[in-house]
């Protein structure tokens, strides 16, 4: 039942063998026809031209949604957007849906005191993107970035999902729905992660509030104030009903961030290739871009020696510029990037939500572990956290120098019950059928009161986040932020999961490689010893963990004779001669 993303297919004709087009890191051949000839290029098909002037149209809006869904959700065809204004349609809806109002950053104007001084350059604007590594899990890169995660923040709000109707909210669920099923094909994976405005309403369902205290409370709140008025509107009672209901944003709109994750690009040098030389003049070549006029600028040979010179300087095997500045990178992908690196300060705040479901933290740290992947790829070195101010930083250097609460939140998820009140679900027995617990409940022991889903989830994020800047990200993850007292709950969550028969096959050998990982920083000494005993226990009762404490954690010196040399052979002579009174 599950649509590989990584195939891509024609439509046009019949089977065929598939191939891995979609996901095609490096650009097809240059084609030699110059950008703004129109007559070879790949002209939108009819079909999507009609479903999208019928998306603009509100009296055909609900039927072209569902005709969308039914279509997108076969599993019989793939389909594929043969142009942008589908989604374009999609996305304006969306922003209509939250009463969104996109406007252009303005510009400082220019400032002249008493004495006609200029203070401020006119070209200069206050909403320059800002990229960088220590503040990127904080804020969006721009001020207009920061005003859209506050505008959905706050439509997502309680308030206002009691004064609004709620069939706009199962329209964006539908919406949100239908780009969750387009990225399933191939063919329109880099059609929706070049597209910023897609990334960035993916980027603002993951604001989705999940507080169903909360908005029980405030719906009280709303009814006890209506009625001291005497307020009796229907559909607002309704819509104050629907708010107590969690819609199912943000899990969707993250496992399309997720199949899109291999084309996401943080420095902004793959889609610079692409704008420069991906010029696809039909569906064969490779998958379709938005605005096609935007790429292949430099194919036609209307750039002249420009066009050479920026040839020359294209690794086609890593879709990577060299010797290129950040101002020209900016000039063609400032946009891009300031949607994509939005991601950083949405993932965090819902990690850090006390209140996410279990769902929506199990899609969240699979997105965090694809960003992750995307950071290993050519993993050689160690990494300078000093941002450049003539380079984007990379998406490496970001995740390093992630918050430590981000970190914190990831130690917590190695050790949380399935039930009672620290699980992220409490299903009260008095009231619900409790269908996680098993006959090893009764027992109490380890393997039956863990949730084992995040905990391998966890390691799976760890381990190889430490391995992106070992021994810097050993050390603050064992120990805490002042460096003197290690986190004793990250290491009495991994203790435990060395002998564990729960969960995954390689969550004990996982749990091992975390411990190596730790081992490499001398800051986490007084953590070993303060699991010391317990692993030593261990260690006689089991042989893998013996060879970790005794080989990596805690290694024994061999004697040496006089010359430097190990003596194995003579000690094992001794040991079988050795004779020992019996008393």
């Amino acid at each position: 039942d599950y649509l590989s993303p990584y195939i891509y297919t024609n439509m046009d004709e019949g089977p065929r063998k598939r191939s891995r087009t979609g996901m095609a890191n490096t650009p097809p051949r240059m084609s030699g026809t110059a950008v703004g000839n129109a007559a070879v290029r790949l002209v939108e098909n009819s079909d999507d031209r009609v479903r999208a002037s019928q998306l603009r149209d509100p009296k055909q809006r609900v039927k072209a949604l569902n005709a969308l869904l039914k279509l997108s959700s076969s599993h019989e065809t793939n389909y594929t957007l043969s142009g942008d204004s589908v989604l374009t349609s999609l996305s304006d809806i969306a922003l209509e849906l939250m009463d969104w109002h996109d406007e252009p950053p303005t510009h400082k104007s220019r400032i002249v005191n008493e004495e006609n001084q200029e203070l401020n350059n006119a070209n200069s604007s206050p909403d320059e993107p800002v990229f960088s590594s220590a503040t990127a899990w904080i804020d969006p890169p721009t001020k207009h970035m920061k005003q859209w995660s506050n505008h959905w923040k706050e439509g997502f709000g309680t308030v206002k999902r009691c004064t609004k109707d709620p069939a706009n909210f199962k329209m964006l669920e539908a919406i949100v729905a239908i780009l969750r099923n387009f990225s399933f094909v191939g063919g329109n994976l880099r059609m929706m992660a070049y597209t910023p405005t897609v990334v960035s309403l993916l980027i603002g369902c993951m604001y989705e509030v999940h507080d169903d205290h909360g908005a029980a409370a405030a719906v009280n709140d709303y009814f006890r104030n209506a009625a001291q008025r005497g307020h009796t509107d229907t559909a607002s009672d309704e819509a104050a009903k629907f708010a107590m209901s969690r819609i199912n944003l943000t899990v969707n709109a993250m496992q399309t961030l997720i199949h899109l994750g291999p084309l996401l690009d943080f420095s902004g040098q793959k889609i610079l290739a692409d704008r420069l030389f991906y010029s696809p003049a039909t569906a064969k070549e490779g998958p379709m871009v938005p605005d096609l006029q935007s790429f292949g600028q430099a194919v036609g040979g209307n750039w002249g020696w420009g066009g050479m010179w920026l040839g020359k300087r294209l690794d086609t095997k890593e879709d990577v510029m060299s010797d290129v500045t950040k101002e020209f990178i900016l000039s063609f992908t400032s946009d891009y990037l300031e949607a994509i690196w939005s991601i950083f300060p949405a993932l965090a705040h819902l990690l850090t939500n006390p209140k996410s479901p279990r769902q929506v933290m199990l899609v969240g740290v699979d997105l965090l572990q694809e960003l992750i992947n995307h950071a290993r790829v050519g993993l050689v070195g160690s990494i300078d956290l000093e941002d450049k101010e003539d380079e984007i930083p990379s998406i490496r250097k970001v995740l390093v120098s992630m918050p430590d609460v981000v970190l914190e939140r990831l130690i917590d998820l190695l050790y949380i019950p399935r039930l009672g009140p620290d699980s992220l679900e409490y299903l009260d027995p008095m009231h619900n059928v409790v269908n996680r617990v098993t006959t090893l409940k009764l027992m109490g022991g380890y393997d039956s009161t863990i949730d084992t889903d995040l905990r391998d989830r966890g390691l799976d994020v760890l381990v190889p986040l430490l391995e992106l800047d070992s021994p810097r990200m050993a050390a603050r993850l064992g120990m805490h932020k002042n460096g003197t007292m290690p986190r004793t709950r990250l290491w009495d969550a991994l203790v435990p999961i060395l002998t564990s028969t729960v969960g995954r096959n390689d969550s004990s050998v996982m749990a091992a490689q975390l411990f190596r990982e730790l081992g490499k920083s001398t800051e986490n000494k007084p953590g070993l010893l303060y699991v010391q005993s317990r692993l030593v226990e261990l260690s006689s009762r089991d042989h893998r963990v013996a060879h970790l404490v005794w080989n990596h954690l805690y290694p024994v010196e061999m004697p040496e004779d006089n010359e430097g040399e190990r003596t194995t052979d003579a000690e094992d002579e001794m040991v079988g001669d050795a004779t020992f009174d019996t008393g």
